[in-house]
C-alpha cells in the first residue's frame, strides 16, 4: 500500500450519489474498483486527482460510473491504450518507464469482470484516447443499485 502521503491529493465529485446504495458483489467490486484506483496513486507522482462519480441512465435504467482522472501526469498514447484494453495482460511503456512496480494484470482482471458481466461496451472507452495531458479511467460501477 502506497504511503499516506499520497492520498492527501484525492478529489470526490458526486459521492452523494452512492449514499444509500448497496453492492451486489463486494468482492468483485473491491476488486475492479481497486485497480484504477491503485494505478491513479501509483503513476500520479504525488499529483492531485479527482474521483468523479456520475449517474447516467441506460436501457431504461440507473448505472454508475467512477472516473479516475490524473490531469496532470503523462498521457498514455492511443496505440498503448489499445493493447492494455485488450486485456492480455499488456503492461504500457509508461509503467515500464516510471519503473512503476506491478504484474500487468490489473487491467486483464477489469475486461475479464467487463465480459462476465455483459459490459463489453465499455471495454474500448476504459482509458480516454486523445489526451494531450493526464489520463482518464472511465469505469462502469458493475452491481451498485
Amino acid at each position: 500500500m502506497p504511503p499516506k502521503s499520497q492520498y492527501k491529493n484525492i478529489s470526490l465529485e458526486g459521492l452523494e450519489l452512492l449514499k444509500g446504495k448497496q453492492i451486489e458483489n463486494p468482492l468483485q467490486f473491491y476488486t475492479y474498483v481497486s485497480q484504477p484506483l491503485g494505478n491513479a496513486v501509483k503513476y500520479g507522482n504525488n499529483k492531485p486527482f479527482k474521483i468523479k462519480i456520475e449517474e447516467l441512465w441506460q436501457e431504461g435504467k440507473k448505472v454508475y460510473y467512477a472516473s479516475f482522472i490524473n490531469p496532470d501526469t503523462k498521457p498514455i498514447p492511443d496505440d498503448e491504450i489499445d493493447k492494455i484494453s485488450g486485456g492480455w495482460g499488456y503492461r504500457g511503456k509508461n509503467a515500464t518507464e516510471a519503473h512503476v512496480v506491478g504484474i500487468g494484470k490489473g487491467f486483464t482482471n477489469i475486461v475479464k469482470i467487463l465480459q462476465e458481466n455483459g459490459y463489453e461496451r465499455d471495454i474500448p472507452n476504459l482509458i480516454e484516447k486523445g489526451r494531450e495531458k493526464g489520463v482518464n479511467v472511465r469505469i462502469p460501477l458493475i452491481g451498485v443499485y
